[in-house]
């Protein structure tokens, strides 16, 4: 039976017969809390017999073997029998339960808006438990799972990003299993789409837009805007924060702009890139699968 509850049935009876030539006096005893009989004393008459009721409350145990001993002792003698329970280990194991979204602009899904996890039953007996959310442009696939011993289940988490205003957002996926709890956190940021003034071809302000495609290889396209002229940098580092290439540099005019990089060169990774124009800043995340 798994850990957390009882045997299904949970009862089951004994008699006790008198088939001497007196009266029979005794009384039954348990040697384990988990264990009670419905009657602890009993007198018989010749010839006649009485049922005693076992119950056992396993709920409260602990994974592994337990016994208990019932033993009717009676001025015609005693007997004893044992009651035994194994309760399985249930070991839930997930993997990479969060995840990030990374930057995606109001209106709009990530790029790869959908992400999956396992789910495995790592013990014995029976692994159930539900996987929920708790944000509703989150949606999980399939929200429960009955595991037996060494099988896994892939979980698909959603993204619908389209109706966040902007800003930063962390929610969280938890799993909820006879054999453990388990979480994990899920990000994303919204940012405002690139804008134009109105009736004007010139930036209201200044901005760097996420990549695209992204994941990419081995090219993606970078946009950028700027609503006065100056001098920018646009470069691109590894995770240890080592440039790899400087992808534009020098004075530029007010205006849009987009530049390839192709990462031909590079190994598959998490790269930043970031743009330097006046005392503007900005940072994104771009990723190169191959």
């Amino acid at each position: 039976m798994p850990e957390g509850t009882n045997p299904d049935p949970n009862t089951y009876t004994f008699t006790v017969q008198n088939s001497g030539g007196d009266t029979l006096v005794g009384t039954v005893s348990v040697s384990a809390s988990w264990v009670s009989v419905s009657s602890t004393a009993f007198s018989l008459l010749v010839g006649t017999s009485s049922q005693i009721a076992v119950s056992t409350n396993t709920s409260g145990l602990a994974p592994g073997y337990h016994e208990a001993t019932i033993s009717p002792t009676s001025n015609g003698g005693s007997a004893s029998g044992k009651v035994e329970a194994r309760i399985p280990h249930l070991t839930l194991l997930a993997d990479s339960i969060g995840y990030d979204f990374g930057t995606v602009e109001t209106g709009n899904n990530p790029d790869t808006n959908a992400y999956s996890f396992m789910v495995q039953n790592s013990g014995s007996g029976i692994l159930t438990g539900s996987i929920s959310e708790s944000a509703a442009w989150l949606s999980v696939t399939p929200t429960s799972f009955s595991l037996d011993s060494s099988q896994t289940q892939q979980i698909t988490v959603t993204a619908n990003t389209s109706g966040l205003s902007p800003g930063n957002y962390v929610d969280m996926i938890s799993i909820v299993a006879n054999g453990g709890n388990d979480s994990g956190y899920v990000y994303v940021n919204v940012i405002p789409p690139l804008a134009v003034a109105p009736g004007t071809e010139i930036p209201d302000r200044y901005a760097l837009g996420q990549n695209f495609p992204n994941p990419f290889n081995p090219v993606t396209t970078i946009r950028y805007q700027l609503p006065e002229p100056g001098f920018i940098e646009l470069s691109v580092f590894n995770i240890s924060g080592r440039m790899v290439v400087t992808l534009a540099s020098g004075f530029q005019q007010a205006g849009y702009y987009a530049v390839q990089w192709n990462a031909s060169l590079v190994p598959s990774g998490v790269y930043l890139y970031r743009i330097i124009a006046r005392d503007y800043r900005a940072v994104r995340k771009c990723i190169v699968l191959k």
